[in-house]
């Protein structure tokens, strides 16, 4: 399967296929995706698309995507299956008693659980190695990292195996694999979706979103988490007309922080630039201080690296913490002595910052490249902690920024580089315009199709 969902749903309204046709499909491709899931949902998974195949025959679907194979991180509950939030030592943990908000929504929504996907070991590292249940690849290139911490939500998309995964985010967990294996990822302000359920890292940063083909799924999600069917996208023409029917956003991009980016990601990112110029879209370079300002505090003290200790304090004194991966231990315990007044500080300039930018962005949204680089080998980082440690740092620079700032945030494909690895660019605004930033991408991706 290689198809989006809206096509999928297209596929089931004219009757072309079914959704036990697609999991007999996908399940016979599985392993398409070495490592990617950690537990599979199979009983589950036809239960559901048994009944969304009699809806769609009855003509009356639960919503767009009724039947529509989807995959969530083990982060996030599902109903009679543990959730080990890619830690060994959670392997025997009590299986969950109720779905996640988002799962039971998504389900409610006739959605098909197909199983659970793998990720850094407590989402706690960029690059979405994990010495415990394996290591998803770059579905582009395999001996390049998928990127994480949601490593197996986009390498199951990338392969076409589901057309939908959710994952989550705290310092850029869905934005950097999306980047990665060029796809398009969704990174949610904070409060747009219920993390009951769904498994912590750092709460004051935690947030939930998709990871899918094109930017239309991600917005169809959003709209079926807030309870809206949108069965009117199954006429042909209505993704085109609404793109239409809004305005060309305005965007920005501040020169000094793409030109954080290696070379090809900053000729990839501005040869973008100049084909939305050319498209019609006005574009305007600026300096935006509190971007610079949020950027200074990161490389001082990351905001999340207390929160993340505080929850797993306990584990980390503990004789399980042998059990640990050794770099999410390390990086874990590089926090625990950090003072609460610090902490407190992080917190404060946050919301001056965040007004900051308010004031200068606007109504505007906010351009830049993804990641800083491209997928980095998967052989160099599991041979050398110290490189480990400072490509992860790297790799998690310029997400890290929409996440202390709460930025909804679309990472879209927009190239390669010369070796042919994709390249991601961001359109974020400031925090609660998801709407804004999601229907913008869709305008983006109609005009540039």
């Amino acid at each position: 399967m290689t198809t989006t969902a809206l096509d999928l749903a297209h596929a089931y309204a004219t009757g072309d296929t079914c959704p036990i046709k697609v999991l007999d499909t996908l399940y016979e491709h599985i392993d398409d995706a070495p490592n990617a899931f950690i537990s599979l949902t199979k009983e589950l998974a036809y239960a559901q698309a048994q009944s969304a195949k009699i809806r769609w025959q009855r003509g009356n679907p639960l919503s767009i995507f009724d039947g529509i194979p989807i995959a969530y991180k083990d982060l996030f509950d599902v109903k009679h299956t543990i959730t080990t939030a890619g830690a060994k030592l959670r392997v025997h943990a009590p299986p969950a008693t109720q779905d996640a908000h988002v799962v039971s929504t998504l389900h409610h929504m006739g959605l098909t659980c197909v199983g659970k996907t793998n990720l850094s070991e407590f989402a706690y590292s960029g690059l979405g190695l994990n010495p415990h249940f394996g290591t998803p690849t770059n579905f582009t290139n395999p001996d390049h990292v998928a990127g994480g911490s949601s490593s197996g939500s986009a390498t199951v998309v990338g392969h076409g195996i589901v057309p939908l995964a959710m994952g989550t985010d705290t310092a850029g967990s869905i934005r950097i694999p999306a980047s990665f294996n060029g796809l398009v990822g969704f990174r949610a302000s904070r409060q747009r979706y219920d993390k009951q359920g769904v498994f912590p890292l750092a709460d004051s940063l935690d947030t939930l979103g998709p990871i899918a083909h094109d930017v239309i799924d991600c917005l169809l999600i959003d709209e079926l988490l807030h309870h809206q069917p949108c069965l009117d996208w199954l006429n042909d023409d209505h993704p085109t007309r609404l793109a239409q029917s809004h305005a060309l956003p305005t965007l920005v991009f501040d020169p000094a922080i793409v030109a954080l980016a290696d070379d090809d990601v900053q000729a990839c990112f501005h040869e973008w630039v100049q084909t939305l110029t050319k498209a019609g879209f006005y574009i305007k370079a600026e300096t935006i201080t509190a971007l610079h300002d949020t950027l200074a505090c990161i490389n001082e003290q990351w905001l999340g690296s207390a929160e993340a200790y505080t929850l797993h304090e306990e584990l980390l004194h503990s004789p399980q913490a042998d059990e640990l991966d050794r770099r999410v231990r390390t990086r874990l315990m590089l926090a625990k002595d950090i003072k609460a007044s610090t902490q407190i500080r992080l917190y404060a300039r946050r919301a001056v910052y965040q007004q900051a930018l308010m004031h200068k962005l606007g109504n505007r949204l906010f351009i830049m490249p993804t990641v800083r680089h491209t997928a980095p080998v998967l052989a160099k980082l599991e041979a050398d902690d110290n490189y480990f440690a400072h490509i992860n740092a790297q790799t998690l620079n310029l997400t890290m920024i929409g996440s202390f700032l709460d930025m909804p945030t679309l990472s879209l494909p927009i190239g390669t580089d010369a070796q042919g690895l994709p390249i991601g660019a961001s359109v974020a605004g400031v925090t609660g315009s998801d709407r804004q930033v999601l229907m913008s991408g869709h305008v983006i991706q109609t005009y540039l199709s």
